[in-house]
């Protein structure tokens, strides 16, 4: 069974040969600068998953992280601390939002990070052949209505990225994921401890 995911489907929309490259063939770069874009939002990532998973201090976690990378890459140390700063700003500043509006009372997780992969609904030759991958960063039910949620953690240099999230694929392509897990009666995700 083929999987797919929003990822993928970007990459082959902007650039097939991107796509050839990185996906049929698996190629990446063999050696890769420890800081940018990919590297802030994956340890951006790590921290929330440690908040939202295991109650862990997500600035502390950052600071865990940072400080085995400019151990590892000192030639880097000052690009990294500059990172560093940045990624402590976007979560300090999630966790105040988050607690100035109590967007997480009415909330309980039911998973972090969490690998789904659900069958695409296709007839003819096909069927039962392409299944849709995507990585839930945290997926919630809301208690009051028993409503299931997700929350995809965005990060970006500045504030315009914010202006076009509501364009961004992934939430659509999640939002159905969620709904043919519930329809295909696959479960909902169990809570967390």
């Amino acid at each position: 069974m083929q999987a797919i995911s929003n990822s993928e489907m970007n990459l082959w929309a902007r650039c097939p040969r991107s796509w050839f490259i990185t996906y049929y063939l698996g190629m990446v770069p063999a050696v890769e600068y420890p800081t940018g874009a990919r590297q802030t939002g994956t340890r951006v990532h790590t921290a929330m998953e440690g908040l939202y998973g295991y109650g862990l201090d997500p600035l502390l976690v950052l600071k865990l992280l940072y400080a085995a990378e400019i151990n590892e890459h000192p030639e880097a140390g000052d690009d990294l601390r500059k990172e560093w700063d940045l990624a402590n700003a976007m979560v300090e500043g999630y966790q105040e939002w988050v607690i100035s509006e109590g967007k997480d009372a009415d909330l309980k997780v039911t998973g972090t990070e969490q690998d789904v992969q659900v069958p695409l609904p296709v007839a003819g030759e096909f069927a039962g052949q392409v299944e849709l991958r995507g990585k839930l960063d945290v997926t919630v039910q809301e208690i009051s209505t028993g409503f299931l949620y997700f929350i995809d953690w965005k990060t970006s240099g500045n504030f315009d990225q914010h202006q076009i999230l509501e364009l961004n694929t992934q939430f659509k392509l999640y939002s159905l994921m969620l709904g043919l897990k519930m329809l295909y009666g696959l479960g909902v995700m169990k809570a967390v401890p």
